[in-house]
């Protein structure tokens, strides 16, 4: 009686794999078997996947069959919202609240808060990461100067008649005129 122990076939699925919103899974069996059945209609020895379920191999070597089979999670993106680049007026801040559930945050000036104000001009950028899903933003924040103006109001006129203000202004400004009584 002749005896053959035939191998066999062994592979590894990577343990349960999370994969970012948009991104591709590839794996690829290193070895040659004789058939390959990833459950999906495929049966070649590569497959990619970008949704969410379970990944099943089943394999065959010379009559023997082996099978291996992982979870596949999909992570959403996280938000990365600074808002449209903006201009706050000189002495004021400007307020950023980015805070997500299980996120951490990497600003350009290498803080990693999730709620900061700044008032100093220039780009701000954020990365935030949530299981290495990591999306970014950055807007551009500009400082408007304050108008500065000086009204000579040491004049007199008698009640019946009206006096014409005026001030060079900017064609950025808005001006505002109000009759103050006394």
């Amino acid at each position: 009686m002749l005896l053959i122990v035939r191998p066999l076939p062994r592979f590894d699925i990577p343990v349960d794999t999370l994969i970012c919103e948009g991104e591709i899974l590839e794996l690829n069996v290193e070895y040659s078997y004789d058939s390959y059945n990833w459950g999906k209609e495929e049966t070649s020895s590569f497959i990619t996947m970008n949704n969410p379920g379970m990944l099943v191999l089943t394999s065959t070597l010379d009559g023997c069959v082996y099978s291996d089979s992982k979870a596949v999670t999909v992570q959403n993106l996280p938000i990365a919202n600074l808002r449209n680049d903006t201009s706050i007026c000189d002495g004021q801040t400007i307020n950023f609240d980015l805070s997500q559930q299980d996120a951490s945050y990497l600003l350009s000036d290498g803080t990693s808060e999730s709620l900061f104000n700044t008032y100093l001009p220039g780009i701000i950028a954020v990365e935030v990461d949530i299981n290495g899903c990591i999306s970014s933003d950055e807007t551009n924040l500009s400082i408007k100067e304050t108008p500065y103006f000086e009204l000579d109001l040491e004049f007199y006129f008698c009640t019946d008649e009206s006096v014409d203000l005026s001030i060079a202004a900017q064609d950025d400004w808005t001006i505002l005129w109000s009759n103050w009584r006394i």
